[in-house]
């Protein structure tokens, strides 16, 4: 730490223990998706998952699932899934916990912090729809299409955002990772390490200390592992109608987990309305942030997040 008297101490660097003979949590769901997807050519006609039950904010469970289903996605790889969920609560939990520090203590929701989160939600559609219109000559052909998707939900995006000005959440506001995907998680063998605690690089030092809903990180982590299914499909030229099923259901074992172990905390909804419109808030926030990255660096994969934002507001939305 850098301290300078009368100022805050500044962290320049951190030292974690090195973490040996050990893979991304990217790598390893890819292996999962892989895994899926083998097992659902080889069954044949009933190598599917059945129809999409629950949702990701209220998922179903393992047991809900037919028998056909569960040979699908059973294995190693479906509990260390929930186990990581589990870790992502503990992390949440021990960042919460630091409460006699000044930069950890809880903060309140208000309805004034909610508005402006609106207001800062229709800043992003405004310039993530312009951006797009100005891309469209770029795009490839087969891209296209996506594109002209994304413009028919950008009213239901306007509408699930409003949601969050409805009434003042009652949870608190807590220092988050803030930059939590796949690859910020190396998975061990039997357990899974969290790092990258730096933060998202395109924030300012200060905007990585504001407290948020940790819901956030849960939405990007959710995210992540829809891109990770999407990216394995188009590299090993799966049909593209499949992966949205897998994730449907890992992601839903994940946040199940999550929620079993973060259950009481204050920093968590205390209902599950709350928790539905905070999560569809977030997850849209990140599929819309994805898509200004995609359109920067690879305009090629938009449809990720557009398949995504179709998902989240045919379950939520309409």
């Amino acid at each position: 730490e850098f301290k300078r008297p009368k100022a805050f101490p500044a962290t320049l660097g951190i030292c974690q223990e090195y973490i040996g003979m050990a893979i991304t949590g990217k790598e390893y769901l890819a292996d999962g998706f892989k895994m899926y997807y083998e097992k659902m050519t080889a069954f044949g006609p009933k190598g599917r998952l059945p129809k999409l039950k629950g949702s990701l904010s209220n998922p179903a469970s393992f047991y809900d699932l037919t028998l056909e289903g569960q040979k699908l996605l059973g294995g190693a790889y479906l509990e260390h899934v929930i186990l990581l969920g589990q870790r992502t609560a503990d992390m949440h939990i021990a960042l919460a916990s630091a409460q006699d520090k000044e930069d950890f203590r809880y903060e309140d929701f208000s309805l004034h912090y909610q508005k402006s989160l609106y207001s800062g939600f229709k800043t992003l559609i405004r310039t993530t729809s312009k951006l797009l219109n100005s891309s469209m000559d770029k795009l490839p052909d087969v891209n296209k299409k996506y594109a002209r998707e994304y413009f028919k939900y950008t009213d239901l995006l306007e509408k699930s955002f409003r949601k969050i000005t409805n009434e003042k959440l009652g949870l608190k506001k807590i220092r988050i990772h803030g930059h939590y995907h796949l690859s910020r998680v190396l998975f061990t063998g039997n357990d899974f390490e969290i790092i990258g605690f730096e933060g998202d690089l395109s924030f300012s030092f200060h905007e990585k200390k504001v407290k948020k809903s940790p819901l956030r990180d849960l939405a990007t982590m959710i995210y992540s592992i829809h891109r990770v299914a999407q990216l394995t499909s188009i590299n090993n030229e799966y049909d593209l109608k499949y992966p949205i099923r897998w994730f449907h259901y890992i992601s839903g074992f994940m946040v199940n987990s999550y929620i079993g172990h973060a259950k009481g905390e204050p920093f968590m909804p205390t209902n599950r309305e709350d928790f539905n419109i905070l999560l569809e808030t977030y997850l849209l926030e990140r599929c819309l942030t994805e898509l200004r990255y995609e359109l920067e660096r690879k305009p090629s994969n938009i449809q990720i997040p557009i398949r995504l934002i179709r998902y989240v507001c045919d379950q939520y939305t309409k």
